[in-house]
């Protein structure tokens, strides 16, 4: 289950980067073109619609934040060991 959501996310994000390549491209206008479009959708949903399309926002962010977070730990982990590690082999 776990690899099947990261494989989703990866696809959601690889769709994502292909659909806007150019995001530092976009005007302010733009930008907020993007917004206010989002913005009515949201506006037209009824208070269950809301309230699933915030729970599967929020629950996308959060594997999002997670993950990266959890690799950045992995990665600072294995730094700090690999330098202990060093500062052990040099003083021997």
């Amino acid at each position: 289950m776990v690899i099947f959501v990261k494989k989703l996310l990866t696809l959601v994000a690889i769709v994502c980067a292909v659909a806007f390549p150019a995001v530092s491209a976009l005007k302010d206008d733009d930008i907020a073109g993007i917004i206010g479009t989002i913005k009515e959708k949201y506006d037209g949903l009824n208070p269950k619609q809301r309230f699933w399309a915030g729970a599967a926002a929020g629950f996308v962010g959060s594997r999002l934040a997670l993950s990266s977070a959890m690799t950045a730990i992995k990665i600072g982990g294995v730094a700090f060991i690999t330098y202990v590690l060093y500062l052990y082999l040099v003083s021997c």
